[in-house]
């Protein structure tokens, strides 16, 4: 019943009248339905789907948790713990009216971690998936999964009695913000946390019915840098995961062990945007390489640093020794009303914080912390390049202040700003500056293809071919234009200089996101400053701001970690979308996506001990299904097969590579434009 109000969508309402009405059938009058949607959640209680909620100090400084509990102000701001005007439930005013009930200020939503993480261990064949990186990856060498990383390994190597065990948990972390109305000009932010277990098999651990929200930090605005005082619950958690474990029933193996998890790295987007200088590639290059002596192209000047070096767990603490915490909190509240310093303790090199993850034990001893994100990177170089070669307003790095920077820095003279007088400048077209009728032309070449279905959204539908803009994109479809549209689009318009860096560019992100990796592969792709000073050598300096820099770091990141497809933001932000469609109550937003995610939940748990004969998340029928058959992929059993010939339904499953290319080979030789290319 309760799977059936999940797939559904049906209200607490409807479903407590689905209960009255099966309550006085003849059928079930000595059964045990629940009278309605409380009772039948309280039945589940015991399965380890629950919210706690812990009140917060509304301005980040404190959570009022373990021995903070009773506390009715904060002791950082001295702001009350609930909302001014409300009083506690219960007591009475002299007049022995009722008082109002006290409303917390803020709440944060709690999911525990240890008993969602004992449930992957409860069904026999999710268990035998938690073992699937040690029973069933193939071992030859190529990244496919991170269990394939330096990173795996070398925590493994260090702490061997964790690495013995091949059922302990292997996390990562993920958080973003959004706006849970689903209104581009409200300000809200809300900001759930994902864990996600690698564990599991390349198909299943970074999808959503695998994915754990532990923690829903409250809007409107975001938590920013003190994050970490909403992360202590998690931090909790993880360490006493690591230090004693858990008892858990392994129902594949059928006995106890003691389980322990560790989180191998965080994921996220870039926390900030800051413009940097642009003249910092050379750095990496070889000493002695001739860029380094060619003053004309870059800032006048010969480049003698060397690379910088990537710190460890230990570098850090040790630039840590001495200092303590900053104090977290919004700085305009503190005690007295005065606003808080946070130069009393002012960090070294530019440190905001001491992260709150240096309190797990083996943190300090991973190789790779926090992801770069590739999916951010890979959309602002897009937009960069795409802007500035369509020359879009707002968005090209090509404008009058850029040509003046080339004048101050005193090269590409050729390129200055020649002034016409009435405050008007002539731009001297550079390599990469098309004509109005070359920038059509690229414009109707992708306001006219056509992509397979769930390639890629209708990019077609956002192409201005007359104003020369692509507005409304999403992450995705940067991604493909990138990687393969665009550099089409503009083949035999661009100056070849520019075309050949595009093409190292679009080459370098194509295999950088390969579902396997080699190392000798990525040991060549980490040589993408070469392709940077060659666009430092073409393109203004604004062109070069942080993300524009950062694909000199993400090689080295997948050969310390795997691929890519396993750090990126992608799937957290398709299940940020979920997320915001749970939101039915606008007055209590987190509240709404809590129970939401309570209920889905709730259905992926039911659904694997459900008959086939039943709709579930597992196999559904896919949108571009022929008939009314039941979907199914190679994991499921002959069982659920079985099931659906019985019952008259066709099966779907999924085409291995040598099927495939039978049927494309068919299609091909029996394809009548394709006669002339045969002959």
């Amino acid at each position: 019943m309760l799977h059936h109000k999940c797939t559904n969508g049906l209200s607490n309402k409807a479903f407590d009248e689905y209960c009255t009405i099966l309550q006085s059938t003849k059928a079930f009058l000595d059964s045990s339905i629940p009278k309605n949607y409380y009772e039948a959640k309280k039945q589940i209680r015991d399965l380890g789907v629950e919210c706690i909620k812990i009140d917060v100090c509304p301005n980040d400084c404190m959570l009022y948790w373990k021995d903070n509990r009773d506390k009715e102000r904060c002791d950082a701001c001295g702001e009350s713990r609930w909302i001014s005007g409300t009083c506690q439930s219960g007591e009475k005013e002299a007049s022995g009216k009722q008082k109002v009930k006290r409303k917390v200020a803020r709440v944060l939503r709690w999911f525990p971690l240890i008993p969602r993480l004992q449930r992957y261990y409860m069904d026999p064949k999710t268990a035998e998936d938690m073992i699937w990186h040690d029973k069933e990856r193939t071992k030859d060498g190529v990244l496919r999964h991170p269990a394939d990383s330096q990173c795996w390994k070398t925590l493994d190597e260090k702490h061997r009695v964790f690495g013995s065990e091949r059922r302990n948990v292997r996390l990562g972390l993920a958080s973003d913000g959004f706006n849970s109305f689903g209104v581009m000009g409200t300000g809200h932010s809300t900001w759930p946390v994902f864990v996600t277990s690698y564990n599991l098999s390349p198909e299943k651990c970074m999808k959503q019915p695998y994915f754990i929200m532990f923690l829903l930090i409250p809007g409107p605005k975001g938590p920013g840098n003190n994050i970490d005082v909403y992360l202590q619950p998690l931090i909790g958690e993880l360490k006493e995961l690591w230090e004693m474990g858990i008892e858990t029933y392994d129902a594949y193996s059928k006995q106890n062990f003691q389980m322990r998890a560790t989180l191998l790295w965080t994921i996220n987007d870039f926390p900030a945007y800051t413009n940097l200088s642009g003249w910092r590639h050379r750095r990496f290059l070889p000493i002695g390489h001739p860029l380094r002596r060619n003053l004309s192209s870059f800032n006048g000047r010969r480049e003698h640093d060397s690379a910088p070096k990537p710190l460890s767990g230990e570098d850090v603490l040790r630039q840590f020794r001495g200092y303590h915490q900053i104090t977290f909190g919004k700085e305009e509240h503190a005690v007295c009303g005065e606003k808080r310093r946070r130069d009393d303790n002012e960090l070294p090199y530019n440190w905001k914080k001491i992260s709150i993850f240096f309190e797990l034990p083996y943190w300090k001893d991973l190789l790779l912390r926090h992801n770069i994100d590739v999916m951010h990177t890979e959309k602002n170089n897009s937009e960069s390049w795409i802007g500035t070669l369509l020359n879009i307003e707002g968005k090209t790095k090509d404008n009058l202040n850029a040509r003046e920077d080339l004048k101050v820095v005193g090269i590409r003279g050729p390129l200055h700003p020649e002034a016409l007088g009435n405050n008007k400048f002539y731009l001297p077209p550079a390599k990469y500056t098309l004509s109005l009728a070359e920038r059509r032309k690229i414009c109707q070449f992708l306001r006219d293809i056509k992509v397979p279905d769930s390639y890629s959204s209708n990019i077609s539908r956002h192409v201005q071919v007359q104003e020369c803009k692509i507005p409304g994109l999403k992450s995705h479809d940067w991604h493909v234009l990138m990687q393969q549209l665009f550099l089409v689009a503009v083949r035999g318009i661009l100056h070849d200089d520019v075309t050949r860096v595009l093409v190292e560019f679009s080459d370098f992100y194509t295999q950088l996101c390969s579902k396997t990796l080699r190392i000798e592969d990525l040991e060549a792709l980490k040589k993408m400053y070469l392709t940077l000073c060659k666009m430092e050598m073409i393109f203004p300096p604004s062109f070069f701001d942080i993300m524009t820099h950062l694909p000199v770091h993400i090689a080295r990141e997948a050969i310390i970690a795997g691929p890519v497809h396993y750090r990126w933001m992608y799937p957290i932000e398709r299940y940020l979308y979920t997320l915001k469609k749970y939101v039915r109550n606008k007055s209590q937003p987190e509240g709404s996506i809590a129970q939401g995610y309570l209920a889905d939940e709730c259905l992926t748990f039911f659904s694997r001990y459900l008959s086939a004969e039943i709709n579930t998340k597992f196999n559904q029928i896919g949108r571009n299904s022929d008939g009314d058959g039941a979907t199914t992929s190679s994991h499921e059993s002959p069982i659920f097969e079985d099931a659906c010939r019985s019952l008259g339904k066709p099966i779907f499953r999924t085409l291995s590579d040598n099927e495939w290319e039978e049927a494309r080979m068919y299609v091909l030789s029996n394809c009548d434009e394709i006669l002339p290319f045969i002959e």
